[in-house]
């Protein structure tokens, strides 16, 4: 009854302004209530299930018994949509699909949960009305025709156009649960006067904030445009949003997906092509990694301002104080290399984090590679050879050694630089890293095994995957959470801790040792999608450690 409410308080935000013709602006569809309780209950069996969950389960079995839902057809879709009729000026309405196998039987199990039925005569659009009780009472007006139960919140009842029959609206809906948005059928008027109330709110955060500094400022400012600019083409460009959410029955591994489709011939349209058309030069960096990631997105005008006065920034400090000319060159040759990474009209950046190595003990090291594409990979390696003539020069604290062409990846130079441990690079093994550069990307490596993840992350920069339909998205980000868990318990006795909670709680045992993956891209083209996955049993796992938090015990350092 409050889904219904929110529909109507939609309905009532979009009639800011006339409509020119009838259009659905939102529609929710499920697939059917058989799929929806069978995929709560997947989910509910992977997260454990448990006196935590037995209510939910309890409810989704009376939901099942036979007479709670008598006369509702259980195993086809339902839906709802909000209308706007042709008629300029009318306020727009909700329509209830429900499925129906018996009508009798269908009224009375409403009757039965205390909505008042009342049968109207001589009106072939409305042969009854419904009416819900509450702090506001809900009447919907409506009949039962070809297996539905369709019901409007107007009083003329459910249009009678073919195109909004259950049939037609609720055809082709993906997924178990979906909603769609057309923002195109949104009023001209209603959607200045979000623009509006949006750039006012605005207004009055561009004021600077006392004590804020000159990067703070500027970020803040970047942040509030990015907001803003993409609001504003959503409403201006946007044409049709998606979202639906699946389920795998008896696994509980959950799929989300948002489509984004433009209107044909607008800027967004040519930004979702060409974004598309623009991988990631780290999208082969996974190579077995417990965790990666890649990102190639645009920069707009805020952030590659934001960025360059933090470059400008940093060469004016590079030129001040006591360190030698050597560490002052090093800083200078620094900020050449860092600064086009940010400003220019795109980032494309890399990630992956490797382990725990083998060797069969609780206790485990890891290795991670950090990577950005450059305009000059040899100034990069330049300023590795500045920065170990600056050291040769000036011991720095936390640095112990330097040593150029330590290795090779092919004819690229790999550099070593050793470092004082702490408790944060004991998770490596080792207190080294690795450095190398080609023409096109720096790469950075941590750990005792970061020399061969490195070398591993330049192969793959150097022969990308090819294209295809199912090429990796301009930007992905995966991880198998039980292991990245491990990597953030840190020392001996969190990891021991935490294989003992996992072990205890039966999380990631057996079958299911290695179903702990979430993973996330974003694909352009013709329109955007971002798809969401995640195994069931993580579910399980991140129920686990909720519980073990909220019980006061110990979390793992």
């Amino acid at each position: 009854m409050k889904t219904l409410r929110h529909f109507a308080a939609i309905a009532l935000l979009v009639a800011a302004g006339p409509a020119a013709a009838r259009a659905q602006v939102a529609v929710v569809a499920v697939k059917s209530a058989d799929g929806l309780i069978a995929g709560a209950r997947s989910l509910l069996g992977a997260m454990g299930g448990g006196p935590a969950f037995d209510p939910a389960v309890a409810f989704l079995d009376k939901l099942k018994a036979p007479g709670t839902l008598k006369g509702v057809d259980l195993g086809r879709p339902a839906g709802a949509y909000v209308e706007i009729p042709a008629q300029g000026g009318e306020v727009p309405y909700v329509v209830v699909l429900v499925p129906v196998a018996d009508p009798a039987d269908f009224f009375a199990t409403l009757t039965a949960a205390g909505v008042t039925v009342v049968p109207v005569e001589k009106t072939p659009a409305v042969t009854h009305t419904l009416t819900i009780q509450g702090a506001g009472p809900i009447v919907l007006h409506g009949k039962v025709e070809g297996g539905y139960a369709t019901f409007a919140t107007r009083p003329a009842g459910p249009p009678a156009d073919a195109a909004l029959r259950p049939a037609a609206v609720l055809a082709g809906a993906p997924g178990l649960l979906s909603a769609r948005l057309r923002i195109d059928r949104i009023p001209a008027p209603s959607k200045q006067l979000m623009l509006d109330q949006t750039k006012a709110g605005a207004v009055a955060d561009r004021d600077r904030k006392p004590g804020e500094d000159d990067p703070s400022y500027l970020g803040r400012m970047a942040g509030m445009d990015v907001v803003l600019d993409a609001f504003t083409a959503l409403l201006r460009d946007g044409g049709d949003m998606i979202l639906s959410l699946d389920v795998a029955e008896g696994r509980g591994d959950l799929a989300v997906d948002l489509v984004f489709k433009p209107l044909p011939g607008t800027a967004m349209a040519g930004s979702f092509r060409d974004f598309g058309a623009a991988p990631s030069l780290f999208r082969g960096i996974a190579g077995g990694s417990i965790a990666n990631g890649w990102a190639r997105v645009p920069l707009s005008d805020g952030v590659r301002k934001l960025f360059a006065t933090i470059s400008a920034k940093g060469r004016d400090d590079a030129t001040k104080g006591e360190a030698s000319p050597e560490a002052k060159a090093a800083m200078t040759e620094m900020v050449a290399v860092f600064e086009p990474i940010l400003t220019g009209p795109d980032a494309d950046l890399g990630l992956a984090l490797h382990g725990p190595l083998e060797g069969g003990d609780k206790v485990a090291s890891f290795a991670a590679v950090v990577a950005a594409r450059v305009a000059d990979g040899g100034r990069a390696d330049r300023l590795c050879r500045t920065l170990a003539a600056a050291l040769a020069k000036s011991p720095t604290a936390g640095i112990e050694k330097m040593t150029l062409d330590a290795d090779k990846a092919g004819e690229v130079p790999i550099h070593e630089i050793r470092l004082a441990s702490n408790a944060f690079l004991a998770r490596f093994g080792e207190p080294v890293v690795w450095i190398a550069a080609r023409p096109n990307a720096l790469a950075v490596a941590l750990g005792r095994q970061g020399l061969p993840a490195l070398k591993q992350a330049l192969d793959s920069i150097a022969s990308p995957p090819p294209r295809g339909p199912d090429a990796p998205g301009p930007i992905q980000v995966s991880a198998a959470v039980g292991k990245v868990a491990r990597f953030a318990a840190g020392g001996p006795d969190g990891q021991a801790r935490l294989n003992d909670q996992f072990q205890a709680a039966g999380v990631l045992q057996g079958a299911d040792a290695a179903r702990d993956r979430v993973g996330m891209t974003l694909v352009g083209g013709d329109s955007l999608a971002l798809r969401l996955r995640v195994d069931g049993p993580l579910l399980k796992l991140l129920a686990t450690l909720g519980v073990a938090n909220r019980a006061g015990q110990p979390a793992p350092r």
